[in-house]
């Protein structure tokens, strides 16, 4: 059949292409209509994504090996030869972080010099995934409310995040006439910088961009938030009963719930929400001709 593809081209590599050619497997889609699917569009159709924030390389390709093969056998391939292979055969089950700042902490990390530290701050104030902020463009935020399309979600649902008045001021800092709020959609660059300051900090053990998630959930919950509305807050997959019955969206309770944390948050650094030092608006450009007009440019309306 004309214009039919032969073979799946995803996103994998690294690991996963190992994995692949190690069980000696070549996976063949016969008369499969597939010519129209680029590698990304082909990883985007079967559902497969960058590994999650804490999860290690190995387990990442074998999740990302696995929704490439569903999708295989979704589109006529007979059987996914790794379908059923446990984690632990690739490099054993991951344990749970319960890594959560220190208030001494989240003030050094506060005051800390970087292009990456709106984007930690607003995951600080924000509770949210960093891979949902990293692909925040201007038109998501109306009024208070940052919207996250379904398709930038982990649990594949638009959600809507309440956004403090501290969380307003840092994101009208932002350069607006960028594709992306933060500039860049890809974590490594962050993770890696998160990494080496908390060497050359000596804080120990190391936290990640994900623990600032964990650090706010934590908060929320001392500050008196109640468990099932910092759930929604933070866009947590509900189970059980909850899940199938419960569909309040809890709205008055989630706009209070984070303006509390912020204002807590304000306290713990010790200064009222205000609009520069406070908000950490650095954009680290250097000195010279234009370059002050480029920093006020292009930003949220106040």
């Amino acid at each position: 059949m004309p214009g039919t593809r032969t073979s799946y081209e995803g996103p994998i590599g690294g690991p996963a292409k190992s994995a692949a050619t190690s069980i000696g497997w070549t996976l063949r889609l016969r008369r499969q209509s597939c010519a129209t699917l680029s590698a990304r569009r082909c990883g985007t159709r079967c559902g497969a994504t960058p590994r999650s924030v804490g999860q290690s390389p190995r387990t990442g390709a074998l999740s990302i090996l696995k929704t490439a093969l569903r999708f295989a056998v979704d589109a006529g391939y007979n059987i996914s030869p790794v379908d059923r292979l446990p984690s632990e055969l690739v490099g054993g089950v991951e344990s749970s972080r319960d890594r959560v700042l220190t208030d001494e902490e989240l003030r050094r990390l506060w005051q800390a010099r970087s292009a990456h530290m709106p984007l930690l701050r607003f995951l600080i104030l924000s509770g949210q995934r960093i891979g949902e902020a990293q692909r925040a463009r201007s038109s998501h935020v109306h009024d208070d409310r940052w919207h996250i399309p379904k398709e930038h979600s982990k649990n594949h649902r638009a959600h809507w995040v309440a956004l403090p008045r501290q969380a307003l001021a840092l994101l009208r800092g932002q350069d607006t006439s960028r594709a992306l709020l933060f500039g860049t959609a890809t974590d490594s660059g962050v993770q890696a910088w998160l990494r080496r300051w908390c060497e050359r900090e000596r804080i120990s053990p190391a936290f990640r961009p994900h623990d600032l998630r964990r650090t706010c959930a934590t908060r929320l919950n001392t500050l008196g938030v109640l468990p099932h509305v910092t759930e929604k807050a933070l866009n947590h997959t509900r189970q059980g009963v909850m899940a199938v019955y419960n569909r309040a969206d809890y709205e008055v309770e989630r706009v209070e719930a984070m303006q509390r944390w912020a204002d807590e948050l304000d306290r713990i650094l010790g200064h009222s929400a205000e609009v520069g030092e406070a908000q950490g608006i650095t954009h680290e450009l250097p000195s010279g001709p234009g370059n002050s007009a480029r920093r006020t440019a292009g930003r949220l309306n106040p």
